[in-house]
Order: structure tokens, then C-alpha cells, then sequence
């Protein structure tokens, strides 16, 4: 059935992602309780240092640092925190990058490409120092990364992504398989239960090449850290508007007023003297960030899987449009969850085939995967030269911010946008402002990108 369902009152679209479908039997109580606070927000007639659009993980970390540093933030989301594409993410804090760090290096020089590497680094760092602060329970851990050759590549792609993320500083190293010695202790001790053809072995392809790996990585349940640093934030004082939808924000001055279409009473406005606007595809911007950036549709499927099948870790492989891995526990049912299939937002008239081939390629790659348990889809912005975007809204005032760009990185990018632009608002110096600000000149690096960019009018 293609009707929407029920769950997708606190979703952004009409899939549910196995994040929205595990937090549903809490939607009730989340409802509730941030409606309370709806009243006394909306009436507020004095003006508020900060307005943050966007209850992702953009939006929520911005407000949280703002918030707990001293100033008076209103966090404005149009469903509930967590409802667009952080619910739809696969929540992977990773150091290893999608556009590869001898893409950066080449384009950039190896100095950008360690400033890149560091700020993968510090947003993984700043993201376990908040959860230990608000004591987050979010199923939190370190686990390793894999980016593995897919049989389409050269080799020397790996090579080079070693030399290249080894340079830029990250504690990198080529192994083996991880999963071969595991197969051999599963044999052993399930043998009466298997062949000797084990079902949990992956396939040829993943064996036979070595593998790059990107150690301490960061797993979590991305709902439920949102969960947590929205309740350090409300305990902080801040305040939050969830279901309603800004329309437009004007300028008198230096002070904005964001013009509101709320869900659930009349319209209202709000003032502030900053607003960041953290929803993805910035709607306050209707030309400069949308030429320097494309929207593509990337695909979910979650599937069963025996427990210890395979180590818990991040796989990636090298394709271009790449499958990208992880596991998540649900009480004692282990999950796989598989993305990849990406496309043009608009671009395809039939999803149900992305879908099966990701299912395909799962099965192939991942034999002992059982039943399918969720399938949706979400957006990535994939900026023309890899770099997110963090910082002064540009053409705009010049305490307008925006946070945009995530391409494949999506959990880091916008944690280390939120340390960007709260630095900013806060005149505290930071790293990284030149190498992600959003009026830098984002050229294509590659034919692929620029050919890409062309059908945008089309989009």
C-alpha cells in the first residue's frame, strides 16, 4: 500500500524509518509534553537572541551549545524533533568521508584535508562529551569502520584513500577481511548447526581485497540522543515550538521576525535577534545555496539478522553511488541496516526498484540476513565540492545562518556546522569557518558532479 501511514504524523514523509517506528509508541507522550510549552513561547513578546529552524540534529545541537553558553534560543521544528531526514538517517558518525581524502587533498591540499579530518573528529568527540553531560542513554559505542573494494574499482583507490586519510591524520590501516576469522569461530562453534559453506560468510567479492580500516567510529539511536539533548536544552531554559512551520523571516534592523503557520492554533510570529535556519535544504535561500548543491534520494532497507553474525562495525563500499552498513540491537533481535541506491530527488519514477535492489545486494553480500522489518527513503544535499556548508546565510543579514550540505556525512557535518555557526553567534574563534562557509566560490570536482548540476532547472 502506498497510503500514509499513521506514524507519519511525526515523519517528513510518507516511508517510516525504523527510528520513527521504534519511537511511535512514545509520539503520544512526546506530543503532549512539548505542546505545554507552545503557549507561553508563542505569546513571548520580547525578542529572543537566537531562533533555530530545524529539530534535527543541526538545529537541536545548535540550540542546545547556544542554550547552555547563555543565551535565550527558541527551537522551532514544523512536526517534532527528529521528524525529517535525522529520523531517516542510518546515524553513522563516522571519519571516513563518501567523497574520499584524496579527492580533498587533490582539489584542496593536504592542509584542508587535515582540517576536514579534525572536524570529523571533534564533532565525534563533542557528541560523546554532550552525552555524558545530559547522561544520554542512546545506545552509544565505539565501533570500527570498513571501506571495502567494490568489484567494479581498481584497487589503487584504497591505496590512496590509506596514503590520503593517514596524511590528513586519522590513525588509519589496511587489514583483512574482519569477517573470515570470525566465520572460521562460528563454524567451530555452531557446527552441528551449519555447513561447512557458513551462511554468515560474505561474499568473494568482500574477502578477497583488503580492507581500509577507520577505527572509533560512533554508533547510536539517533532519536533517542535527540531525545536527551532536548531535555539538557528545556532544562537550560530554552524554549521549543514544535509543529509549527515558518513561513518567512523579514528583517527591521537587527531584529528578525519569522512569520509562523503553527499546526495546532493560529499564525504567530516570533522575533529574535539571530535565526539559524537548519532544515536541511535551506528555504529561506531560494538561489545561491540551491546552485551549489543537489538533492539526492538514498534508500533504507533494515532486515533480521542472527546475532554475532558479523561484527558490530560500519561497512562502505567504494562504488560510487555507495551501500553503506551498520547494525542496531532492538531488545534481543539483532538488525542490519543497509542504505545506498542513490538518485536524483525527482529523478525516479519507481522506488519500489531501488528498494529491490538494495534487498538484491543485501542477500548477496549479507547471505544470512532473514526477514525485511523497514524500508524508507530519505535526502542527502550533496554540495559540487564535498564541503558542507556552515555559517552567514550569504546575501542575507548578516546574523542569518545556515547549516546545509550534509552530503554523506550527515551526523558529523552538522554537529561540527552547529559548533560553526554558535561560535559565530557567540564570537568565539573557530577552525573551520573559512573551509565550510557558505559564500565560498563550491565548484564541481568532477565530470560527474558538473553534468549533474546541469539538470538542476529539470529538478
Amino acid at each position: 500500500s502506498h497510503d500514509v501511514p499513521p506514524t507519519a504524523r511525526n515523519s517528513s514523509g510518507q516511508t517510516i524509518s525504523l527510528w520513527h517506528r521504534l519511537a511511535e509508541s512514545t509520539n503520544e507522550e512526546r506530543n503532549r509534553t512539548d505542546s505545554s510549552s507552545l503557549q507561553n513561547t508563542a505569546q513571548s513578546k520580547t525578542p529572543f537572541d537566537v531562533a533555530v529552524i530545524g529539530a534535527g540534529i543541526a538545529g537541536m545541537s545548535t540550540a542546545y551549545r547556544l542554550q547552555k553558553s547563555g543565551k535565550r534560543v527558541c527551537l522551532i521544528e514544523r512536526e517534532n524533533f527528529g521528524s525529517g531526514e535525522t529520523g531517516r538517517t542510518t546515524a553513522q558518525f563516522a571519519t571516513s568521508i563518501d567523497d574520499r581524502y584524496f579527492e580533498i587533498e587533490s582539489k584542496f591540499g593536504k592542509k584542508v584535508s587535515q582540517l576536514v579530518a579534525r572536524s570529523q573528529l571533534d564533532s565525534i568527540r563533542l557528541t560523546e562529551q554532550w552525552i555524558k553531560d545530559e547522561g544520554i542513554s542512546c545506545q552509544a559505542k565505539r565501533v570500527p569502520g570498513y571501506l571495502f573494494l567494490s568489484p567494479t574499482d581498481h584497487p589503487s583507490i584504497l591505496e590512496k584513500e590509506f596514503e590520503a586519510a593517514k596524511t590528513a591524520g586519522l590513525p588509519v590501516r589496511m587489514v583483512s577481511p574482519v569477517v573470515t576469522s570470525l566465520n572460521t569461530e562460528l563454524s567451530s562453534e555452531h557446527s552441528s548447526e551449519h555447513s561447512s559453506e557458513h551462511s554468515s560468510k560474505l561474499s568473494s567479492e568482500l574477502n578477497s581485497k583488503q580492507w581500509l580500516e577507520f577505527p572509533d567510529q560512533l554508533s547510536l539511536q539517533p532519536l533517542a540522543y535527540l531525545k536527551g539533548l532536548l531535555s539538557g536544552f528545556l532544562k537550560a531554559g530554552g524554549s521549543f515550538l514544535p509543529h509549527s512551520a515558518v513561513d518567512t523571516v523579514t528583517w527591521s534592523g537587527d531584529e528578525a521576525t519569522l512569520h509562523c503557520s503553527k499546526h495546532i492554533s493560529d499564525s504567530s510570529e516570533l522575533h529574535a535577534h539571530a535565526v539559524v535556519t537548519a532544515t536541511n535544504s535551506p528555504f529561506i535561500d531560494r538561489l545561491e545555496m540551491h546552485t551549489k548543491q543537489a538533492a539526492y534520494r538514498t534508500y533504507v532497507v533494515t532486515f533480521e539478522i542472527k546475532n554475532g553474525a558479523i561484527p558490530d562495525a560500519f561497512y562502505w563500499d567504494t562504488q560510487d553511488d555507495y551501500h553503506y552498513v551498520r547494525l542496531h540491537q532492538v531488545g534481543e533481535q539483532t538488525l542490519l541496516i543497509v542504505g545506498g541506491e542513490d538518485h536524483k530527488t525527482g529523478q525516479s519514477e519507481d522506488p519500489e526498484k531501488s528498494w529491490a535492489n538494495l534487498e538484491e545486494w543485501t542477500r548477496k553480500h549479507f547471505p544470512e540476513v532473514g526477514k525485511v522489518t523497514d524500508r524508507w527513503s530519505g535526502q542527502v544535499l550533496e554540495p559540487s565540492d564535498f564541503l558542507t556548508f556552515a555559517g552567514r546565510n550569504p546575501l542575507d543579514h548578516k546574523n542569518s545562518f545556515i547549516i546545509t550540505g550534509d552530503s554523506g556525512n550527515g551526523m558529523t557535518n552538522a554537529t561540527i556546522g552547529a559548533q560553526i555557526v554558535s561560535d559565530l553567534i557567540l564570537g568565539h574563534d573557530n577552525p573551520f569557518v573559512e573551509l565550510y562557509a557558505p559564500n565560498r566560490k563550491a565548484t564541481a570536482t568532477d565530470p560527474g558532479r558538473s553534468k549533474a548540476g546541469l539538470n538542476r532547472p529539470q529538478q
